[in-house]
């Protein structure tokens, strides 16, 4: 579970950097979005951490804040191509 919770957090510093340039460079609707992935990017960390044995409800909680950051994943990928589409 450490191991896990050690990639996580290297993971999440990316997604933090990636993001924070999207914020400042990005047309606003992928900055938009970007920011709406960092928020559950650090919600599923989180829930990682608060993980004991990784059973019980911390486990589902953890899944269900997994899922809504893979969900926003899809979204601001969704967003930004159609960002950088050339009409």
């Amino acid at each position: 579970m450490s191991e896990m919770q050690v990639a996580s957090r290297r993971a999440l510093s990316e997604v933090t950097k990636a993001s924070t340039e999207v914020l400042l460079q990005g047309p606003a609707s992928v900055a938009k979005e970007a920011g709406a992935l960092r928020k559950v990017a650090v919600a599923a960390f989180w829930k990682l951490g608060e993980i004991g044995d990784g059973s019980g409800d911390q486990r589902d909680q953890y899944t269900c804040a997994y899922r809504a950051f893979r969900d926003q994943h899809h979204r601001f990928i969704e967003v930004a191509r159609e960002g950088l589409e050339i009409a």
